[in-house]
């Protein structure tokens, strides 16, 4: 019998049977949650006292709590959705603006004229660049503010018959400020806690776990780690192909925008919108710094104002 476990331990060193990293990044909260309780199923099925995988299993149960946080979606923000109609509608209403600005110019430019475009240029210029809508409220706030402290421009304004178009912005401005801070009071409701720490805790577990796996088959002849093994590459290989589906999704979504948008912004400043870069599938990896998305924010625009709903990013 020893002599068919040693010819076993043999040919299992050839083999150097490894277990494959998951590519953490770009992971989902979610999904990283899901793939502890499934490992932690998974070596439990294997008889992990007999594996003697207890002792470093624990370590792993013992996030439980913070894995069942992970684990937990708010869903699509209703909120966020009436952000966002209202931003388009703002947008639309300074692009209005802007648009009988720039015939006014058509037609001949002198000192009033002149005014004006300096500040819609320097306030309100490539607003569908602003990254979030902190800064977006920041900008057509400082404009608002332009108008009501510089009474050359509000002459400007009225002699150019643009007030209208001014009292418009202000009423759509005031409704998308008041859907904003409905929103943060919601958010500042949610249970808080690290995110960037929880997430570090359980791949720095799951790693350890699998690296004490891949140690002990080698140390010990006598116990068979083969299907645990293989089990758990085979769970790899599913999420690996889940999530690169999600980004290749994610790149046709970002291309069918770019190659559908008509941009009324674009136009009006005679300027062009950036793309955005596309990001890469990740590689096999065996690190457990986690680039993490948010499952409930589906949206492409960040609000600027929590910071939970950002993505979060620790580097190597």
């Amino acid at each position: 019998m020893l002599e068919n476990a040693l010819k076993k331990f043999n040919t299992m060193k050839t083999q150097n049977l490894k277990i494959s990293r998951i590519p953490f990044s770009n992971m989902l909260k979610s999904e990283v949650s899901e793939l502890a309780k499934k490992t932690i199923g998974i070596v439990q099925n294997h008889d992990p006292e007999l594996l003697l995988l207890e002792n470093i299993l624990d370590k792993l149960e013992d996030l439980m709590p913070d894995v069942e946080k992970m684990s937990f979606s708010y869903g699509i923000d209703p909120k966020r959705q009436k952000i966002q109609t209202k931003r388009s509608l703002l947008m639309l209403t300074i692009s209005g603006l802007k648009l009988e600005a720039k015939k006014l110019e058509k037609l001949g430019i002198d000192d009033d004229l002149q005014l004006i475009m300096s500040f819609i240029n320097g306030n309100l210029r490539s607003l569908y660049k602003t990254k979030n809508d902190k800064e977006l409220s920041q900008r057509v706030n400082g404009f608002l503010h332009a108008v009501e402290s510089d009474q050359p421009l509000a002459e400007a304004m009225e002699a150019k018959g643009l007030m209208k178009h001014l009292d418009d912005i202000k009423i759509i401005f005031r409704e998308y400020k008041i859907v904003l801070a409905k929103r943060v009071s919601l958010l500042a409701e949610r249970p808080k806690y690290d995110t960037q720490l929880v997430i570090n805790n359980i791949a720095e577990a799951l790693e350890n776990l699998l690296k004490t796996i891949e140690v002990f088959q080698m140390s010990n002849p006598l116990l068979d780690y083969t299907e645990l093994i293989d089990e758990l590459n085979q769970q790899a290989r599913m999420y690996r192909r889940s999530i690169n589906l999600r980004l290749a999704n994610n790149r046709r979504r970002l291309e069918a925008k770019k190659e559908g948008e008509t941009d009324i912004e674009g136009d009006a400043d005679g300027s062009d919108g950036g793309d955005a870069p596309i990001e890469e599938d990740a590689p096999e990896t065996t690190s457990h710094r986690v680039y993490v998305m948010e499952d409930d924010d589906h949206n492409d625009y960040d609000s600027g104002f929590e910071d939970e709903e950002e993505q979060l990013m620790v580097n190597d």
